[in-house]
């Protein structure tokens, strides 16, 4: 694939400046501005510009009382084109540098393609988490056998080369977004809550509480940690057309709603949350998408 057929995010050093205030930051942002996983998922170009667009609508929001955040650019573009997997090595040293480093509420990492929730796990792991959970909001597993990675591999990939605790709880996925050898057998502890059986919204909102906090009780110890990832594409099309693959019947947003709301609650001390797959290219003009997951960050503070 010839690299200059595209713009790179990070060719430009004026795109997105860290935002330094003095004392403890609010937030902290992740910046993973490279689709190229996307790309060799054969999936639509355009979520590395994501991070910006998102950011944007961030700093458009009023907030009552004095907030603050610091960002970071992880990816290079440039690099994936050339070599993928040592791109990847690459971001997940630059991330668990920054959580050593660096002090914040809420670390959201924001993406670029699915395939970046790989380096933010292999990050966790260098960081010298044993114990990792995964609630990941997505219609499809991101589990698929591959001969190379990608954004439709990072759960199967990190499930392969981590020797300790991995749960992944599948939150909404659906037969139809998944073929057979994406839901084959994986090397971890694996939990489908199936799109099609959230549907009965009474069930669902007296049982999701239950599973949830069960799931969070057992990573409460200092070595472990909890992970939200929201890949877009699991949201419903009325509100986000912006990702490369639309949802056929996603999510409601009040569900989505209800899990960050939920996430920002939890007394867990360590927990992290990752947004990706926003496509501002097909956004609307209002941009609708950018604004709905602006809101979500929010909603962590």
């Amino acid at each position: 694939m010839n690299k200059n057929l595209f713009s790179d995010p990070n060719r430009n050093q004026e795109k997105i400046k860290s935002q330094f205030k003095p004392g403890q930051n609010k937030l902290f942002f992740l910046c993973s501005s490279s689709d190229v996983g996307v790309m060799r998922n054969l999936g639509k170009n355009g979520s590395a510009f994501g991070p910006k667009v998102i950011l944007n609508q961030f700093k458009e929001l009023h907030f009552h009382q004095e907030q603050s955040f610091k960002l970071a650019e992880v990816s290079s573009q440039t690099l994936e084109f050339e070599n993928f997997d040592e791109a990847q090595l690459l971001e997940s040293q630059k991330i668990a540098e920054i959580l050593k480093t660096q002090s914040s509420q809420h670390f959201v990492h924001l993406g670029g393609g699915h395939d970046h929730i790989y380096t933010l796990l292999k990050a966790l792991e260098l960081k010298g988490y044993k114990k990792i959970g995964v609630i990941n909001i997505d219609p499809h597993a991101d589990t698929r056998v591959s001969e190379t990675n990608h954004s439709g591999t990072p759960f199967r990939q990190f499930a392969q080369e981590f020797k300790n605790e991995f749960h992944l709880i599948q939150y909404g996925l659906k037969a139809l977004a998944n073929g057979q050898s994406t839901l084959s057998k994986i090397k971890t502890k694996q939990t489908i809550l199936w799109h099609e059986e959230l549907a009965n919204e009474t069930k669902h909102f007296e049982q999701l509480p239950a599973v949830l906090n069960k799931v969070a009780k057992e990573y409460q110890s200092t070595d472990a940690i909890l992970v939200l990832s929201l890949d877009c594409d699991s949201v419903e099309s009325s509100t986000m057309s912006a990702v490369s693959a639309v949802a056929h019947d996603g999510i409601p947003t009040h569900h989505i709603n209800m899990m960050f709301d939920w996430f920002q609650k939890l007394d867990n001390k360590n927990k992290i949350t990752g947004i990706y797959e926003y496509n501002p290219l097909f956004d609307n003009l209002g941009s609708r998408g950018a604004r709905f997951i602006a809101q979500l960050i929010y909603r962590l503070l």
